[in-house]
Parts: C-alpha cells; structure tokens; sequence
C-alpha cells in the first residue's frame, strides 16, 4: 500500500516533526547543529549563494513549512547536488515553545515576525498608533466601550498600531520583547 504525501512529510505534532525531519538526514548531505531551541540543517556548497528555508516562526504554522523542508531534504537525498547549486540552510521550528504550545508567539510573548528591529533605533520607531489604542486590546473592556474605542481611533490606528508591533509592554499584545 503506497502512503499518502501527507503521511510521509507532515507531522501531528512538535515531537513527531523533530524525530521526522531528523530522519530526512538519512544521506548524511546536511550538516546537523543544535541550537538552544532549533536545529539548523546545512548543505554546503561552493557556491556563494543561499537558500534559506524557515519553518515555526509561528508556533501555531509550523506543520506545513516543517512538511516542505522534508520534502526538500527528501529530494536533496534523492538527486545529484552540484557544487554549483546555492548552499541550503534549513531553520527548523525556530519558535520551540509557539510549536509545541501551537501558540503564534514565543515563551516571552513575542511574535517573532514582529520582533525585527535594531536596537539601537527602537525609539526611533515607537508606535504611536499602538499607544492611542493599546487599552483597546490589553485590559479587558466591555463590549461596547471596545466598540467605541475603536469608532474613536479608526482602522488604520488600529491597523497600524497592531501589524507594527510595539515596544511599550512585551507582555501585551505584538510586544517586541524590549
């Protein structure tokens, strides 16, 4: 009986991904490196390009990026890897905790994908419009003060003042972990 495409790269679970992607490796073609809450998988070239493929940024989507870098390591296994093809990196289940938790943010509650500024320019980029609405989201209001509040600030407030990120209270919503 053949298996199912399903059956061969997707997982149920964070434990079942990690045994899975570990046994894609069967070629030895990538070298493994543990890091504290991922593993890397590297193949390496001569080549001076890169192909970068990440899989748990978001704890709560790793199932299928996880099922796309076995099938990629599937296939490396399986066919002829010239030094002139690029370097793979693979990252997998970057966020640990968002993939075992099936939680979009890390044990710190930050959302990783939200996370990308430098350091040194933070101030430079605090979001106002996170500061207008944040009462909005964090405490809990009854219905129809939410209601209001969002009439009085407006959609792009909104809009903005969560897809940006801030950097107030890593603990509220979007929080970049500062």
């Amino acid at each position: 009986k053949k298996k199912k495409l399903n059956d061969i790269y997707y997982s149920k679970d964070y434990e079942e991904a990690k045994k899975k992607i570990i046994s894609f490796n069967y070629d030895k073609k990538f070298k493994e490196i543990k890091c504290n809450n991922f593993t890397l998988f590297i193949r390496q070239s001569n080549s001076n390009k890169y192909i970068i493929v990440s899989s748990g940024l978001h704890g709560n989507e790793f199932i299928t990026g996880s099922a796309i870098q076995c099938k990629i390591m599937d296939e490396i296994n399986k066919n002829e890897f010239t030094e002139k093809c690029p370097n793979i990196i693979i990252v997998h289940c970057i966020n640990k905790y968002g993939c075992i938790n099936s939680d979009r943010f890390n044990k710190s509650n930050v959302d990783l994908n939200r996370n990308c500024l430098k350091f040194s320019i933070i101030d430079e980029h605090d979001n106002k419009s996170y500061n207008k609405i944040k009462n909005i989201f964090n405490p809990r209001l009854k219905f129809f003060k939410w209601i209001k509040n969002i009439i009085k600030y407006g959609s792009n407030n909104i809009h903005n003042g969560l897809l940006k990120g801030q950097n107030t209270n890593a603990r509220n919503i979007y929080g970049r972990g500062v």
